[in-house]
């Protein structure tokens, strides 16, 4: 997704919160799960993410590190994500990363 905002020069502007967290705090929980497994049987693990994360403060760390992505509307910046993609073949340019 942050390589597809780079390539058109925009991000999409959606509110909507994420659920992330880094790869190595899921090993930790796995682990400890497998040799401490949740009581009663079956036991159930949640793993979510605090604080939650917006798309819009994701994709805001592009212009954070130095890209040019400035907000744009949802179907502003699907258009321009389309054209991308119709002209990769006659421009000679890479695919499109989305």
């Amino acid at each position: 997704m942050l390589k597809g905002c780079i390539q058109v020069n925009s991000r999409p502007n959606i509110n909507n919160t994420i659920n992330m967290v880094p790869v190595d705090h899921v090993a930790r929980l796995v682990a400890a799960t497998a040799f401490n497994p949740p009581r009663p049987a079956p036991g159930v693990s949640h793993l979510t993410s605090h604080p939650r994360l917006s798309f819009d403060e994701y994709l805001s760390t592009l212009e954070a590190y130095g890209y040019e992505a400035p907000i744009v509307d949802y179907g502003k910046w699907r258009d321009a994500v389309e054209s991308y993609v119709s002209s990769t073949q006659d421009e000679g340019r890479e695919d499109h990363a989305l």
